[in-house]
């Protein structure tokens, strides 16, 4: 009787359970094809931001990358919508692909300040443009590449539930959207204040030159006068706002009366010593000119600290978003790990790496615009430094868990959403199903260990019977 009902009960676990993998893995295909739809929606949104990108540095003549927040928050959470092994990685490369564009050739190469810059087929345009278009392509690949070495590491931590970890981390990303339009639309807001306040300058200023059908930097309708040997750099094209600001004239008096005015000499001169107690015992009166330009000055300096605070605070924020997906769901890292010193090295740098980012943007709001303008290029350098080593550092310690070389995240025990659960049921009530079938399976597996272990003591009792029956 009881290897009846055990028999009877035997195939019941397992045709429940092949039913419910089987339904699970419809779900999970409906999901993966539907976060496909969605991942060519963000390849859409992707174009539409590369080609605004392309005609907005048109409008402002300048081929400085005005929305960078918007770019790498794309590819970001296009990489969060194709973590499942089954989710196609087409229109991943497209988004890649519309991202280098719109970041780097469509600005540079439609931007009129190059052409009355340089010979447009000239070899330093066309050799300028090769080395750094070869530039931002091993960075946009080494970014691709750096992204699946972390979507493999995922899908190792999450084995078949990677689908619905995609899904949670897309919604997170997703979530911040607003914000990174913020970010976006404050910046454009920024530029158009700086490009303002440059036209207010020139117009002020003595050593520029009205050519209204020549446009310069920004494209104001003033040329800055030729330095010459005045400075090493000669950027009367650039704008003349960078370069006073450069050779501090920016902020001081040049009108000695309404009409007349120190020379570009004179002034440079007078910069070097303007502001000191012990060279400047009289007082200065400002004319209208002065006091506009002074005032001008002031202003593009607030916006151009905005302008470059809101893009490296919208570019650190989105890296914080994908360096918390790592800690959380790659590595399984925790608070207690970081008191008991239970992290790698490769960790340390990381969370370092991404502080000092913090350190960054906070530092540039307290420079002054001579200050801003001598240090751009070095803060944007080591911008492009930090985010440099920190995606090698990902990547190393992605591929150590990969290839479990980790030892301190082999170790870390597993958070309760990386444990493997039964499938759900493709239904609308999926989770009372779920819960139910569950519970179900869990009492028939209990049921048939305790049918197995009473059968073998009624073998046992039944094989002593049969020896005392045969004994004399």
């Amino acid at each position: 009787m009881l290897e009846g009902l055990t028999e009877a009960i035997e195939p019941a676990p397992s045709s429940i359970n092949a039913e419910g993998h089987k339904g699970d893995e419809e779900e999970q295909m409906r999901q993966v094809k539907k976060m496909d739809k969605f991942g060519w929606g963000v390849t859409a949104l992707m174009g539409i931001v590369a080609g605004f990108n392309g005609m907005y540095a048109i409008r402002v003549n300048s081929p400085w990358p005005h929305n960078a927040p918007a770019f790498f928050y794309l590819l970001i959470l296009h990489w969060s919508v194709c973590l499942d092994e089954r989710s196609s990685l087409w229109s991943l490369r497209f988004t890649f692909l519309l991202a280098y564009l719109g970041f780097y050739v469509l600005p540079t190469y439609t931007v009129p300040y190059w052409h009355d810059m340089h010979d447009w087929f000239g070899s330093e345009v066309l050799i300028g443009g090769i080395f750094w278009g070869f530039i931002f392509a091993i960075g946009f690949i080494a970014l691709y590449r750096t992204l699946m070495v972390a979507r493999r590491a995922l899908q190792k931590q999450y084995r078949r539930k990677t689908i619905d970890t995609s899904v949670k981390i897309t919604s997170q990303f997703a979530a911040a959207s607003p914000y990174i339009i913020f970010i976006v639309m404050n910046m454009i807001g920024s530029l158009s204040s700086v490009m303002e306040e440059m036209q207010t300058y020139a117009s002020h200023t003595p050593f520029c030159k009205y050519t209204p059908d020549e446009l310069s930097y920004r494209n104001i309708e003033y040329q800055g006068e030729v330095f010459g040997d005045a400075h090493p750099l000669n950027w009367e094209r650039m704008g003349a706002m960078h370069m006073h600001n450069l050779l501090g004239i920016s902020t001081m008096p040049v009108f000695t009366s309404p009409k007349a005015f120190l020379n570009l000499t004179e002034s440079i001169k007078a910069a070097k010593t303007f502001g000191d107690p012990a060279t400047t015992n009289t007082t200065v009166l400002l004319t209208h000119n002065d006091f506009v330009r002074i005032f001008a000055a002031h202003n593009f300096q607030i916006s151009t600290s905005d302008w470059l605070m809101y893009m490296i605070q919208g570019t650190v924020f989105v890296i914080v978003m994908f360096v918390a997906q790592i800690f959380t769901r790659v590595t399984r890292g925790s608070f207690d790990d970081v008191l008991s010193f239970n992290i790698t090295k490769l960790e340390i740098f990381i969370v370092l790496n991404t502080f000092a980012m913090v350190l960054l943007s906070m530092y540039i709001s307290s420079l002054n615009g001579k200050s801003l303008t001598q240090q751009l290029f070095l803060i944007i350098l080591f911008l492009m430094l930090l985010m440099l080593t920190l995606f090698i550092a990902i990547y190393i310690l992605c591929k150590k868990v990969v290839n479990d070389k980790s030892q301190k995240v082999l170790h870390r025990p597993r958070r309760a959403s990386t444990v493997s659960v039964h499938p759900v049921l493709p239904s609308s009530s999926a989770p009372a199903a779920t819960s139910h079938v569950e519970e179900l399976q869990t009492e028939m597996e209990e049921m048939q260990r305790m049918l197995v272990s009473l059968q073998a003591k009624v073998d046992s009792l039944t094989k002593v019977d049969s020896l005392t029956a045969a004994s004399p």
